[in-house]
């Protein structure tokens, strides 16, 4: 009996201490309180978030014709500022966006591609690759091109097919250029640089607008020869390309200045401002001794990216006897150096002896 009862009070000994143990210290309750008040906020954030996407979705539902009118409409300006305010509201915004890649209208499927490329939301996919199939070329090469944008590399296979078997050039050219995007090889070219040659005017400067964004070398030559394709479109892409290159263009393009056609200088031209290279800078002062004061400007402008290294030949270009030549050194020291000293030779000297090696 003795011995019973000694277990017993053992074992009402154990179960206080447990109990003690059990039990939080104040601190510990304190920490569990805000976990659960924490928890308790998120939860009523989520829910708040649920509500109001569904209170956009509604609003977009009963809004849709109008949306889609604005999406696809004439006016840019109303086409990017939609499908900013679209971008802006989250899942509502991008699922409108996806309904409106299956929409009539046109425009609207490209733009809403557009957005969606922009926006970077991976279930975007899916639904582009559905519109792979869209009869319009137009909105096929707005959908591929996004697939692109979002780096969709299990798209690839399909749009290998479309790239060797699309009855459209224009979107077959989109589909190699894709390829080559998702991929990083260079297999696909041929068909990008085949667009050059097409009947098509819109081929042509599409396919001039899309290799410039490929960094290969190798379209360096054909987008030079594009310059004087006998369309304005085709050249004014070629350029852009031609300037996206960046410098392993350069020395081509100042071969071009030496071309009979001031069309094709003044956009070789405007292709060398957009890159700024230093080894344009005796080209640039030799093209604001033009007569077109659109060549004259570009050049100025080149001259100002280059910067500070191209102060002292714009000095000396002051000395000489043409005033718009002086004029356009004047205007080009100006926007290097941010001072203002006209077209006066001597004052610009001194300026820059004094400021020079700083």
């Amino acid at each position: 009996m003795k011995t019973v009862m000694i277990a017993a009070v053992i074992l009402f000994g154990l179960l206080l201490v447990y109990q003690a143990a059990a039990q939080d210290s104040p601190e510990e309750q304190e920490k569990r309180a805000q976990e659960e008040l924490a928890r308790k906020k998120a939860e009523e954030e989520r829910l708040k978030r649920l509500a109001r996407e569904k209170e956009l979705e509604l609003e977009l539902l009963i809004k849709r014709q109008e949306l889609i009118q604005k999406l696809g409409g004439e006016d840019k300006k109303v086409r990017e500022s939609t499908a900013e305010e679209l971008a802006k509201m989250g899942k509502p915004g991008t699922d409108f966006l996806i309904s409106a890649l299956k929409d009539e209208n046109k425009t609207a499927c490209i733009t809403a591609a557009q957005t969606l490329a922009r926006i970077g939301d991976e279930r975007a996919v899916e639904p582009l690759m559905k519109v792979l199939k869209d009869e319009r070329p137009e909105v096929c090469r707005a959908a591929i091109e996004a697939l692109a944008s979002l780096g969709a590399k299990r798209a690839v296979e399909t749009l290998k097919k479309i790239w060797k078997g699309d009855k459209n050039r224009s979107v077959r050219i989109a589909a190699a250029f894709a390829v080559m995007s998702l991929t990083g090889g260079e297999e696909a070219l041929s068909t990008v640089l085949e667009g050059l040659k097409d009947e098509e005017m819109e081929t042509r400067a599409y396919a001039a607008g899309l290799l410039g964004k490929t960094g290969s070398k190798k379209v360096i030559e054909p987008l030079v020869k594009a310059l004087k394709d006998k369309e304005k479109d085709v050249r004014a892409a070629a350029s852009q390309s031609l300037g996206e290159m960046g410098k392993p263009a350069v020395e081509a393009l100042i071969g071009v200045l030496r071309d009979n056609d001031k069309e094709v200088r003044l956009l070789a031209v405007q292709a060398l401002a957009a890159i700024g290279d230093g080894r344009a800078l005796d080209a640039f002062l030799k093209s604001l001794q033009e007569k077109d004061e659109r060549i004259r400007q570009s050049a100025s402008e080149g001259l100002a990216k280059i910067g500070k290294p191209a102060v002292g030949a714009l000095v000396d270009l002051l000395k000489g006897k043409d005033i718009v030549v002086r004029f356009n050194a004047a205007k080009a020291l100006e926007k290097i150096t941010g001072q203002d000293f006209g077209i006066d030779h001597d004052k610009w000297k001194a300026w820059h002896e004094e400021n020079k090696d700083k």
